[in-house]
């Protein structure tokens, strides 16, 4: 039976901090010849971050919902016992779409609360009237909301598989020792606003994240770089191959229905898009570091490294670890280190405006 989830590093956290380098994506070697981009610019360089949304009473509920739950008491269910709304559930889900794998719609060794999903109704309430170790056959009728608009109003078979789950019970707010246990004050008014502070902390945390992308969208944009087709194709599909094959593989998926899998991972406009984004800005950094002549020291590097790393989990004995392992790994964490060491440096050039602010 499955026990709580360990805090600390994941065993593949590098791999995981490696997929975030668009020009290690770019540089990696290709079948297909690399275009050639043309050094950005760096003057003039100025972006607007636009204002994000207010927060709701929707929001602070969701939060103060997930507060509760984590600083509430939880135990395993047994094999057989049933499930109840509000549980946690270790899923392996996977969709069908007129008898074909649905794209991006599988789920492996999935933790989630058992509670109602709007892009997926009557779900979760179907897997809640379960019992562990149950597989179950679920139809749903995709939301006109969905994300994904070729599939809105598709009616869609889920395959489900219940492999653990753990009954939750959250902090009661009518107990008295409430205040006390959950920590974030000591009154209800007191609590809603630190949980208010934190979220708008995080809004914050990512709209610098979000100025950087749009500082990186312009880099790409004064590259004027064009990336073939093909070369969205392979990108398209060596991305698949990581995250999805080899689950597929695992789980005794046949060729043809990987085959189906990959290529509807080809078929998917949002993720050619992504694909093609992340080429052209790797690109167009790659460019920019030969032209600005950048050559950080490796002590630059490692500590980019080392400040990249910490929100993933990672120490610098874990990096250092990784590098030290195989070639593979040490030749990507150096481009990875180069790649944010240079984003660092054109963020610094650049001026970003905070609407808002």
């Amino acid at each position: 039976m499955a026990g709580k989830k360990k805090k600390g590093p994941s065993p593949n956290g590098v791999d995981r901090l490696l997929k975030i380098s668009p020009m290690a994506e770019a540089l990696t070697p290709k079948d297909i010849p690399l275009p050639k981009a043309k050094a950005p610019s760096l003057e003039g360089l100025e972006v607007t971050v636009p204002a994000p949304d207010d927060l709701t009473a929707e929001d602070l509920a969701r939060r103060f919902h997930e507060k509760t739950r984590s600083a509430g008491t939880s135990r395993d269910r047994a094999e057989g016992e049933a499930l109840a709304a509000g549980d946690d559930v270790l899923l392996n889900l996977i969709g069908y779409v007129d008898g074909k794998l649905m794209p991006f719609s599988t789920r492996f060794r999935w933790w989630t609360e058992l509670a109602p999903m709007p892009a997926l109704p009557g779900l979760m309430e179907a897997v809640a009237a379960g019992e562990v170790g149950d597989s179950l056959e679920v139809m749903v009728t995709l939301p006109a909301t969905y994300p994904a608009e070729p599939f809105r109003g598709a009616p869609v078979r889920f395959a489900v598989d219940v492999l653990a789950a753990r009954e939750v019970k959250p902090l009661d707010p009518s107990a008295k020792d409430f205040f006390p246990k959950l920590g974030l004050g000591d009154s209800m008014d007191a609590v809603m606003d630190t949980i208010r502070e934190e979220l708008e902390e995080e809004l914050a945390d990512e709209l610098v994240v979000l100025g950087r992308e749009l500082v990186l969208d312009e880099l790409a944009r004064r590259s004027g770089v064009e990336v073939p087709s093909a070369l969205v194709d392979e990108e398209v599909r060596r991305r698949w191959m990581r995250a999805e094959l080899p689950l597929l593989v695992e789980h005794g998926f046949t060729v043809e229905e990987q085959n189906e899998a990959r290529d509807a991972w080809l078929r998917d406009g949002a993720t050619r898009a992504e694909c093609e984004r992340r080429l052209k800005i790797g690109l167009a950094v790659a460019a920019m570091i030969d032209a600005e002549k950048l050559a950080p020291t490796p002590e630059e590097l490692k500590e980019t490294l080392e400040i990249y790393g910490e929100p993933w989990g990672l120490t610098p004995a874990d990096i250092e670890k990784a590098a030290k392992e195989s070639k593979k790994s040490a030749t990507g964490l150096g481009q990875l280190a180069l790649y944010l060491y240079a984003v660092d440096y054109a963020v610094t050039k650049a001026k970003l405006h905070f609407e808002g602010a």
